[in-house]
């Protein structure tokens, strides 16, 4: 492997004479229990300000892609997005290729509290994310949630809207997912 390891040493910063922390971008950050996540509501705000923040991350494999000799792939994805998750506190994080999308599967751990706010604040982040690696826009839906493990499909925006369509309209997730893969409406 030539490309750099993450490293989560820089992710955060601590200014305790301030009383600060700070990300690698010098955003503001707050440490918070996972039970004030679990208390934010969906909203447009929210997806804004969680794909700004995943964006942040995703700039920084951006930066390693960039300088890197061998081409990306899944497992350098998975290593930094990964990486950036648990650093944070939102999971841990698995990745499947089905079709030409991505699905995420993430597991909180066992106090980690399953909330629609929580999952869209998930989902704007993986879509910041993707979207700092490149031209591309992505959309992100949740497909499923068990217990503290939650599973995401990533895709083009109009596929994204389709799938959640299927999903509103009682389709199962997967069966979702396979039915755009065969070609389904997108």
């Amino acid at each position: 492997m030539s490309h750099p390891a993450f490293d989560a040493a820089g992710l955060v910063k601590f200014d305790l004479g301030s009383g600060t922390i700070r990300s690698t971008g010098e955003e503001p950050l707050a440490l918070i229990p996972t039970d004030v996540v679990s208390m934010i509501e969906p909203s447009e705000d929210l997806d804004k300000a969680a794909r700004r923040w995943g964006a942040l991350h995703g700039g920084l494999l951006a930066e390693v892609l960039f300088d890197a000799e061998e081409p990306s792939n899944v497992d350098m994805l998975a290593e930094y997005l990964g990486g950036s998750l648990t650093t944070t506190g939102l999971g841990r994080l698995a990745i499947q290729i089905r079709g030409d999308a991505l699905m995420f599967s993430i597991t909180g751990g066992e106090r980690t509290a399953v909330s629609p706010g929580r999952r869209a604040l998930l989902a704007g982040f993986l879509a910041g994310y993707l979207e700092a690696l490149g031209p591309a826009a992505f959309g992100v839906v949740h497909l499923s949630g068990e217990g503290s493990n939650d599973v995401f499909w990533a895709g083009n925006p109009d596929a994204a809207r389709q799938i959640q369509s299927w999903l509103e309209q009682g389709l199962d997730p997967l069966s979702a997912v396979d039915r755009l893969a065969q070609g389904g409406d997108a």
